[in-house]
């Protein structure tokens, strides 16, 4: 899937290596993402998912190569521009104090806001509108500590939403989700990418990602392919983890009877 939105810009990311201190977990790795875009990392737990999106983010430094947005280099950008540029939902759960489902979204309007954080009018309705693209509405006044973990997340991507971002970067967004969420969730990222942002997922669900990934960023240990969702057959998924035929039938047939 691909639509010409009316705001385009570009990500590229070329030779990119990452890792933690000497462990290296990405090695010289190039993407281009553009607006009007969805792109799915899949792999098993380990194969650097997660890496990715916090070098891309700045939340860990690279160990060599860049990332250019519209062809300036990310370093060059301060925390706040960053900010309104690229908006991050990691999967490690937060542990706020005393804060409401509201109050928890509305720090994705930070970046937009003065030097003392007051909400305007215009920023508390952005707030309300992503709280109820997600149905949260009817909790927001409720501690976000006393929220299930599946309302949790919504409110967690409300709060990313919120930041109006160019670039979008989730991780596992669709975990403590239930299959009427993870369909929502998923139309929702359709009709940002339609208004003009680039979304840049990991996700487990395969079969979701096919059904809305522009391409598919496929991370094993052996290494990463860039993929068309079409590619990703059942050949390829018993390739990128490890499975052998007989076990995937298994698994699949297993998956079935649960449905």
């Amino acid at each position: 899937m691909f639509v010409k939105p009316m705001n385009d810009f570009s990500l590229e990311i070329k030779n990119l290596s990452a890792g933690y201190k000497k462990s290296l977990v990405i090695n010289d790795f190039s993407l281009t993402v553009s607006s009007g875009q969805i792109v799915s990392l899949v792999g098993s737990n380990g194969s650097g998912k997660s890496t990715l999106l916090k070098s891309i983010s700045g939340q860990i430094p690279l160990l060599s190569g860049d990332i250019f947005i519209n062809k300036k280099n990310l370093a060059d950008f301060n925390e706040a521009a960053r900010a309104k540029v690229i908006s991050l939902l990691l999967s490690e759960r937060i542990r706020p104090e005393n804060m409401t489902a509201f109050e928890l979204a509305a720090m994705g309007r930070y970046p937009h806001t003065g030097r003392f954080g007051f909400l305007t009018e215009n920023d508390k309705k952005i707030v309300e509108k992503n709280l109820s693209d997600l149905d949260c509405l009817s909790f927001k006044e409720r501690l976000f500590s006393e929220l299930s973990d599946g309302q949790k997340q919504r409110v967690l991507i409300a709060r990313a939403l919120c930041q109006e971002p160019d670039i979008l970067l989730l991780d596992e967004p669709t975990a403590f989700l239930d299959l009427k969420y993870k369909l929502k969730l998923l139309t929702l990222l359709q009709k940002k990418v339609e208004e003009g942002m680039a979304v840049i997922m990991a996700i487990h669900e395969i079969e979701l990602a096919r059904s809305v990934s522009t391409k598919m960023v496929c991370m094993s240990a052996e290494g990463i392919k860039i993929a068309e969702p079409r590619q990703v057959d059942s050949a390829f998924i018993r390739d990128l983890y490890g499975i052998t035929e007989a076990d995937f039938e298994n698994l699949s047939d297993q998956c079935k009877e649960l449905i």
